[in-house]
Protein backbone atom coordinates (compact mmCIF):
# COMPACT_ATOMS: atom_id res chain seq x y z
CA UNK A 1 0.00 0.00 0.00
CA UNK A 2 1.22 3.66 -0.27
CA UNK A 3 1.19 5.82 1.99
CA UNK A 4 -1.87 7.82 1.37
CA UNK A 5 -3.70 4.47 1.24
CA UNK A 6 -2.06 3.19 4.92
CA UNK A 7 -3.00 6.64 6.28
CA UNK A 8 -6.95 6.48 5.35
CA UNK A 9 -6.87 2.65 6.48
CA UNK A 10 -5.42 3.44 9.87
CA UNK A 11 -7.96 6.08 10.45
CA UNK A 12 -10.49 3.32 11.82
CA UNK A 13 -9.80 1.68 14.96
CA UNK A 14 -10.20 -1.65 13.43
CA UNK A 15 -7.66 -0.55 10.35
CA UNK A 16 -5.44 0.64 13.22
CA UNK A 17 -5.04 -2.73 14.59
CA UNK A 18 -4.96 -4.85 11.49
CA UNK A 19 -2.34 -2.76 10.11
CA UNK A 20 -0.43 -2.70 13.30
CA UNK A 21 -0.28 -6.30 13.41
CA UNK A 22 0.03 -6.95 9.90
CA UNK A 23 3.52 -5.39 10.43
CA UNK A 24 5.66 -6.79 13.39
CA UNK A 25 7.61 -9.75 13.96
CA UNK A 26 5.62 -13.20 14.63
CA UNK A 27 7.05 -13.14 18.14
CA UNK A 28 5.51 -9.36 18.81
CA UNK A 29 2.13 -10.25 17.37
CA UNK A 30 1.41 -13.47 19.34
CA UNK A 31 2.38 -11.60 22.53
CA UNK A 32 0.08 -8.68 21.47
CA UNK A 33 -2.51 -11.36 20.34
CA UNK A 34 -2.83 -13.17 23.24
CA UNK A 35 -2.67 -10.05 25.54
CA UNK A 36 -5.40 -7.90 23.45
CA UNK A 37 -7.62 -10.72 23.70
CA UNK A 38 -7.75 -11.07 27.11
CA UNK A 39 -8.38 -7.20 27.84
CA UNK A 40 -10.94 -7.20 24.91
CA UNK A 41 -13.15 -9.75 27.22
CA UNK A 42 -13.83 -6.60 29.13
CA UNK A 43 -15.25 -4.53 26.33
CA UNK A 44 -18.78 -4.99 24.88
CA UNK A 45 -19.24 -7.73 22.82
CA UNK A 46 -19.57 -5.98 19.57
CA UNK A 47 -16.60 -3.89 20.24
CA UNK A 48 -14.24 -7.15 21.24
CA UNK A 49 -15.70 -8.62 17.64
CA UNK A 50 -14.26 -5.98 15.84
CA UNK A 51 -11.07 -5.50 17.20
CA UNK A 52 -10.25 -9.07 17.55
CA UNK A 53 -11.01 -9.72 13.95
CA UNK A 54 -9.15 -6.92 12.63
CA UNK A 55 -6.10 -8.21 14.96
CA UNK A 56 -7.03 -11.73 13.30
CA UNK A 57 -6.73 -10.63 10.20
CA UNK A 58 -3.26 -8.66 10.53
CA UNK A 59 -2.10 -11.74 12.11
CA UNK A 60 -3.30 -13.80 9.34
CA UNK A 61 -0.56 -12.23 7.45
CA UNK A 62 2.22 -12.75 9.90
CA UNK A 63 1.28 -15.93 9.99
CA UNK A 64 1.12 -16.24 6.43
CA UNK A 65 4.60 -14.82 5.49
CA UNK A 66 6.13 -16.73 8.61
CA UNK A 67 5.05 -20.28 7.25
CA UNK A 68 6.29 -18.96 3.97
CA UNK A 69 9.22 -17.37 4.78
CA UNK A 70 12.58 -18.60 5.15
CA UNK A 71 12.18 -19.69 8.80
CA UNK A 72 9.18 -21.45 7.96
CA UNK A 73 9.80 -25.18 9.53
CA UNK A 74 9.97 -23.34 12.83
CA UNK A 75 6.18 -22.51 12.18
CA UNK A 76 4.46 -25.63 11.04
CA UNK A 77 7.24 -28.37 10.68
CA UNK A 78 10.42 -30.39 11.66
CA UNK A 79 11.56 -27.74 14.35
CA UNK A 80 8.28 -26.38 15.86
CA UNK A 81 4.58 -25.37 15.38
CA UNK A 82 4.30 -22.26 16.72
CA UNK A 83 2.42 -21.13 13.83
CA UNK A 84 0.07 -23.64 14.15
CA UNK A 85 -0.66 -22.72 17.85
CA UNK A 86 -1.13 -19.14 17.06
CA UNK A 87 -3.85 -20.31 14.42
CA UNK A 88 -5.59 -22.37 16.91
CA UNK A 89 -5.41 -19.25 19.13
CA UNK A 90 -6.44 -16.83 16.71
CA UNK A 91 -9.53 -19.14 15.58
CA UNK A 92 -10.80 -19.82 19.38
CA UNK A 93 -10.72 -16.46 19.96
CA UNK A 94 -12.64 -15.16 16.81
CA UNK A 95 -15.33 -17.73 17.08
CA UNK A 96 -15.88 -17.00 21.24
CA UNK A 97 -15.91 -13.01 20.12
CA UNK A 98 -18.54 -14.50 17.31
CA UNK A 99 -20.65 -16.24 20.06
CA UNK A 100 -20.53 -13.69 22.49
CA UNK A 101 -21.97 -11.39 19.99
CA UNK A 102 -24.11 -13.27 17.55
CA UNK A 103 -27.41 -11.80 19.58
CA UNK A 104 -26.75 -8.18 18.60
CA UNK A 105 -26.11 -9.22 15.14
CA UNK A 106 -28.98 -8.83 12.36
CA UNK A 107 -29.42 -11.18 10.17
CA UNK A 108 -27.54 -9.52 7.43
CA UNK A 109 -24.47 -8.97 9.70
CA UNK A 110 -24.37 -12.18 11.20
CA UNK A 111 -24.83 -13.87 8.42
CA UNK A 112 -21.75 -12.11 6.95
CA UNK A 113 -19.90 -13.07 10.19
CA UNK A 114 -20.38 -16.65 9.16
CA UNK A 115 -19.22 -16.29 5.44
CA UNK A 116 -16.55 -13.92 5.87
CA UNK A 117 -15.09 -14.12 9.16
CA UNK A 118 -15.82 -17.51 10.18
CA UNK A 119 -15.84 -19.71 6.57
CA UNK A 120 -14.11 -18.29 4.64
CA UNK A 121 -10.62 -19.74 3.53
CA UNK A 122 -7.53 -18.20 4.21
CA UNK A 123 -4.11 -18.65 2.04
CA UNK A 124 -2.44 -20.49 5.02
CA UNK A 125 -5.04 -22.98 3.81
CA UNK A 126 -2.45 -25.35 2.08
CA UNK A 127 -0.09 -25.22 4.59
CA UNK A 128 -2.45 -27.65 6.99
CA UNK A 129 -3.66 -24.55 9.11
CA UNK A 130 -7.63 -24.49 9.39
CA UNK A 131 -10.25 -21.61 8.85
CA UNK A 132 -11.90 -20.81 11.85
CA UNK A 133 -15.04 -22.74 11.70
CA UNK A 134 -12.72 -25.59 12.64
CA UNK A 135 -12.58 -23.82 15.75
CA UNK A 136 -16.05 -22.62 16.21
CA UNK A 137 -17.07 -25.49 18.73
CA UNK A 138 -14.35 -24.31 20.92
CA UNK A 139 -16.01 -20.91 20.72
CA UNK A 140 -19.37 -22.20 21.74
CA UNK A 141 -18.11 -24.40 24.65
CA UNK A 142 -15.63 -20.87 25.98
CA UNK A 143 -19.01 -18.88 25.99
CA UNK A 144 -21.91 -21.38 26.49
CA UNK A 145 -23.88 -19.31 28.67
CA UNK A 146 -24.38 -16.95 26.20
CA UNK A 147 -25.04 -19.77 23.43
CA UNK A 148 -27.78 -21.19 25.63
CA UNK A 149 -29.06 -17.65 25.51
CA UNK A 150 -29.39 -17.46 21.43
CA UNK A 151 -32.52 -17.98 19.99
CA UNK A 152 -32.95 -21.98 18.30
CA UNK A 153 -32.18 -20.21 14.48
CA UNK A 154 -29.04 -18.57 15.81
CA UNK A 155 -27.82 -22.27 17.30
CA UNK A 156 -28.88 -23.72 14.51
CA UNK A 157 -27.13 -21.90 11.86
CA UNK A 158 -23.96 -21.47 14.64
CA UNK A 159 -23.80 -25.33 14.78
CA UNK A 160 -24.41 -25.86 11.29
CA UNK A 161 -21.49 -23.88 10.27
CA UNK A 162 -18.67 -25.64 13.04
CA UNK A 163 -16.30 -27.90 10.49
CA UNK A 164 -14.73 -30.85 11.18
CA UNK A 165 -11.07 -30.09 11.89
CA UNK A 166 -8.86 -32.79 9.28
CA UNK A 167 -6.27 -33.43 11.69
Amino acid sequence: MDHVEKAAFASSDDGAIKLEFASISFARANTKFCKLEEALKKKTPRNRWSLIVAAAEGFDQVIYQAITGPNRKQYNGSRGETGIDANLDIGIAVCSAFVSVAGEMDVSEFENAIAEVITACTRCEPYGFHNRDCFLGKGVANTQGVFDKLSDQRKEAITSNMATARW
